[in-house]
């Protein structure tokens, strides 16, 4: 080892230790939002790939028009799951950084659903 790379004391590793028990469940909660709507902005670009192709795919329906189903897509791609995924590593981040366990867990996660 370097002279230049940290060793952590057997204290800082339980306090970061408690840091990251403590963020398990929201981590998880965002992680799996991020992922349902990372599966439904595929469906929905499934849906616009094909129309692009065979524009009477679906073509009794007024709400799967393109124009509709490609902004259905892109919006819950970019919104849906980049923010998830966006709030999980910053609040992880924030928690490591000032090593303090996050309280109230279940508090971000209400917050996430808003």
């Amino acid at each position: 080892m370097s002279e230049a790379s940290v060793t952590l004391s057997s204290t800082e590793r339980v306090r970061l230790s408690d840091v990251d028990r403590s963020f398990k469940y929201p981590a998880l909660f965002f992680i799996l939002f991020g992922c349902f709507w990372l599966i439904l902005g595929t469906a929905f670009a499934i849906i616009a790939s094909i129309k692009l192709h065979t524009p009477d795919f679906l073509g009794g329906i007024e709400s799967l028009t393109f124009g509709r189903v490609r902004s259905a897509h892109l919006n819950s791609v970019a919104l849906g799951m980049g923010n998830n995924f966006a709030f999980c590593v910053a609040l992880w981040v924030m928690a490591r950084l000032c090593q303090t366990p996050l309280r109230n867990g279940w508090m971000v996660m209400v917050a996430g659903l808003f």
